[in-house]
């Protein structure tokens, strides 16, 4: 079963360290993983699964599920956002584009409860 999307997702060194985001995609599911620095933080913080790496302000920053709930790591931080769904990976939708990452902040579209938030997380000054 090919994928029409692409295994390797992101590479990021920062701060003597490297983070690896790859799609694990089977006929049965289409799952991120994160490794950083040879570490599956998959396993090693219990997420169903981690995705949309990026490097904000230098430190490395994710979403997560864990328990069917999206949430954001930052700098090594969780923080339960409280979303049901953030829609990515998905081919030949607009989901191939959420969430979208800038220099200092990421924007992303997300379902809670029935509602869908568009949100915007950054460093801003």
């Amino acid at each position: 079963f090919p994928s029409p999307a692409s295994p390797l997702q992101a590479l990021w060194t920062y701060d003597g360290q490297w983070a690896l985001e790859i799609l694990l995609a089977t006929p049965d599911e289409w799952k991120g993983q994160l490794y950083v620095s040879g570490q599956l933080v998959n396993e090693q913080y219990g997420y169903e699964e981690a995705f949309g790496s990026q490097l904000l302000d230098g430190k490395l920053l994710y979403f997560y599920q864990k328990d069917g709930t999206i949430g954001i790591s930052y700098d090594g931080q969780d923080t339960p956002l409280g979303y049901s769904q953030l829609p990515h990976y998905q081919c030949c939708s607009g989901s191939a584009l959420n969430p979208s990452h800038a220099r200092e902040m990421v924007a992303f579209f997300a379902e809670r409860n029935g509602v869908w938030y568009y949100t915007e997380l950054g460093k801003f000054d």
